[in-house]
This record gives C-alpha cells, structure tokens and sequence, in this order.
C-alpha cells in the first residue's frame, strides 16, 4: 500500500540520500532503477528510467533526453553533452501519439571545435534519412529540394558544396540540359537551350563563340559560317591617306590604298586558312579580288578611286 507522508514533515521537509544510478534514492517498488536521485560532486538531480537518465536538472541548465539509436538521441533542451565523433547528432524530436518521430531538429557536431543544424523532415509519416536543411560550422547552408515561389516550384538547388572545387576556393562549371531567363513561368526553355526573354550581355572582354553549323541548321540559328569575321566600308580618293579613306571596320587592323581603287585589307587575327569567303563592292558594281593569305587579302574594287565595302565571312 501506499506509504504516507506525515503532514509534520510535509510541512517541515525531509532528507532522503542521494542514491545512485542502479538503485535511486526515491524508486518505484517494481522498477528498483527507476525514480530520483542527486549527484553529490556536483549536486545535480537526475530523474532515472531504468536506469537511464531522461531529466537532468543541472546546475548549468536542463537536459530532457530519451535511450536513442546509433548517435542520434531523440531529444534534448537546454543542454547538450559532447559527442565522440565528428557528425554525432543530439536531436529535438516531433513525434505523434503514436511515437511516430514526424520531424526533428538537430544539432550536430561539425568539428570537434564546431557545430551546425540539420532539420529533417517526413514523408508518408516516415521521417527522412537526408536533412532538408543544413547548416554546417562553416556557415555554409545546404538544401535538399525544390525551392518554391508563390507555391511554384522554380527549380532544384543542389548541394552548395557542389559548385566548388574540392578546396572550396573556386567555382566550378554548371552543367544544365536547359536554362530559362525570363519573368513569366509560362516561357519554357528548349531541350538543351537557353531561351532568355530579356536582353543578354556578356560581361568583362568575353564574347559569344559560334559553333560550326550543323549538316542541317537550324532556319535563324547562329553559327561560325554564317558569322561576319570582319567587314568595312570607306571611300578610296587619291589623297585618302593610308587608311583608304576607311569609315568604318571591324576585324581588321590595318587597311591601305595600294592604288587606284585597290586596298589591302590586314586582319587582325589571322585566319586559320584561306578558305575565308570574300564580298566586295564599288560604285562600279562588284569587286575584284586576288591574292588572300592568312593574314589578310586585296581587293581591286574598280579602276578608279570612289567608295566601296566589304564583308568577309569565315572558311566553314
């Protein structure tokens, strides 16, 4: 039968001893390890479950915890102890009624001098091996998923670590089998394409390099072919100087009146062979064209001084 406590020492307090971990000092007659007792070293109060410590009041904090698996340990506040092993978990748990763990917080030790969070979650009332979230000791964060605008899913992020190279230090390429650039998540990106409904710029010295057109190209596409290596335009006088009277060029670093109506015309990256094809113009109609190296061509326009254009396209 129950043992009643006299109301003179409920008024007064009483002393119990300390007890110990197989046998607390206040214990269930059933369950001899189980029930309450205090750590003399230090004076803190455990509260025991066969023989397991589930509530430590400690004179640094409290720490509420339950017999785990492995490293993990389903729950603890206020406190935590260090674990062994670098990637050791102490855990807070969201369980259902049936003790079904629905989702869990956990701190995780990262280096034996730093720590970081993991935040897992369920599916289908089983909660995930993989945290969706995770943020490791060094401030680095990692996310698991999709990430969602307005309820849209707009994309997958990988793992941070993922665009670095193995030292952290540089960014690595990003491979994609399309890319869209746009305000409107109605545009859709082609099969291994980019489709951008804005204005593309490339930064810095950079540029666009076409590729060599395919056996059937695409109608509009852009390739190397169909790419302008270089064109001008000027108008050649006797007295034009050694520019040929030039208004305007790309692609050339040098043009010279070598007489009437003939220019020479320097590239100023040499081609890769002379299969490089010419379009020339006068006033006279169209020109005249001889000699072409690697490093450039001339062009009788007409017998006499006027204006004139050309325009060079690459070999294929």
């Amino acid at each position: 039968m129950p043992v009643r406590i006299p109301s003179a020492l409920r008024s007064q307090g009483f002393t119990i001893n300390d007890g110990r971990v197989s046998r607390p000092a206040l214990r269930f007659k059933k369950a001899p390890t189980t029930g309450l007792r205090r750590l003399v070293s230090n004076g803190s109060v455990f509260i025991d479950v066969n023989a397991s410590p589930i509530l430590n009041i400690l004179t640094t904090g409290v720490v509420a915890k339950a017999a785990g698996t492995a490293s993990i340990r389903p729950a603890a506040l206020g406190r935590i102890s260090d674990p062994a092993s670098d990637g050791d978990e102490t855990s807070l748990d969201v369980a259902n009624a049936a003790g079904t763990v629905l989702a869990r917080l956990s701190a995780y030790r990262f280096t034996a001098t730093s720590w970081g969070w993991k935040l897992y979650t369920s599916v289908a009332s089983a909660l995930a091996a993989t945290p969706a979230l995770q943020i490791d000791g060094n401030n680095r964060v990692t996310l698991n998923g999709q990430l969602l605008h307005n309820s849209a899913a707009i994309g997958t992020i990988a793992s941070y670590f993922s665009f670095l190279d193995s030292a952290f230090s540089a960014a690595v390429g990003i491979k994609v089998g399309s890319l869209v650039t746009s305000a409107s998540y109605s545009d859709t990106a082609p099969t291994n394409g980019i489709y951008s409904a804005g204005q593309v710029t490339i930064g810095g010295t950079s540029s666009i390099v076409p590729a060599p057109a395919p056996g059937t190209p695409l109608a509009n596409g852009l390739y190397r072919e169909n790419t302008p290596k270089a064109w001008a335009h000027g108008v050649t006088t006797p007295a034009g100087g050694s520019n040929a009277g030039t208004i305007a060029n790309f692609g050339f670093s040098a043009i010279t009146r070598q007489g009437s109506g003939l220019v020479q015309f320097t590239f100023a990256t040499a081609a890769p062979n002379t299969n490089y094809f010419i379009i020339g113009q006068s006033g006279a109609g169209a020109a005249v064209h001889s000699t072409k190296t690697t490093g450039g061509f001339y062009t009788q326009f007409n017998s006499s001084d006027g204006p004139w254009q050309v325009l060079v396209y690459p070999a294929p």
